[in-house]
């Protein structure tokens, strides 16, 4: 029996997590919203600067999941953004069987920007999508009439104090990616008022 060529893991749907976040921005502004989660560790309060994610629901889109997540936990709606950027996937249409599995610049709406995958204890794994969103509005309840979740503030940042304001290196990476990808689409962001 052959075996593949490439280290490959397999985890069965019992061992797999989901998740799917997206980092907002205010184009017009030049902002980042982050999330401000107040904790109490050891006796004393401590504050985690955050990135909107959490669990993508049973048939859910992940990019339905990124949106939700990002309303249910800053109370913004929004809309995934319309990017050029770098990916390994083929194009929609096909020019033959053999496309290359190579890395292309395309063109969406609604793709992931990014994947983390965080090992969990037992020998399963979480993976968390990334996407890149712009605000819409504000609003007080998510899109079942529940109202928005309050164990989070938001705060909106400057690009370079988003980064660094964020507690987790991990998120940084993602944010910095992000940043990279918007700057690189749509002029005159990135820089202050």
């Amino acid at each position: 029996m052959a075996t593949s060529s490439w280290p490959t893991i397999n985890y069965p749907s019992s061992d797999l997590s989901e998740s799917a976040g997206a980092i907002l921005f205010d184009l017009p502004s030049n902002r980042i919203c982050i999330l401000q989660y107040m904790t109490y560790v050891n006796d004393d309060w401590k504050t985690e600067y955050l990135l909107p994610k959490g669990r993508r629901n049973w048939s859910e889109s992940r990019a339905a999941a990124a949106m939700r997540e990002v309303q249910e936990e800053t109370g913004y709606e929004c809309e995934l953004l319309d990017l050029e950027m770098q990916t390994r996937c083929p194009p929609l249409v096909e020019e033959d069987d053999n496309t290359p599995d190579v890395v292309r610049t395309a063109e969406g709406k609604g793709e992931p920007f990014m994947l983390q995958v965080r090992q969990l204890g037992g020998g399963g794994v979480k993976l968390i999508w990334w996407y890149i969103a712009g605000k819409i509005t504000y609003v007080q309840f998510d899109t079942s009439g529940r109202e928005i979740e309050r164990q989070f503030d938001h705060v909106w940042l400057y690009y370079d104090e988003a980064v660094e304001m964020l507690t987790f290196e991990d998120d940084r990476a993602v944010m910095r990616k992000a940043i990279e990808i918007v700057t690189a689409n749509y002029e005159n962001h990135g820089g202050r008022e």
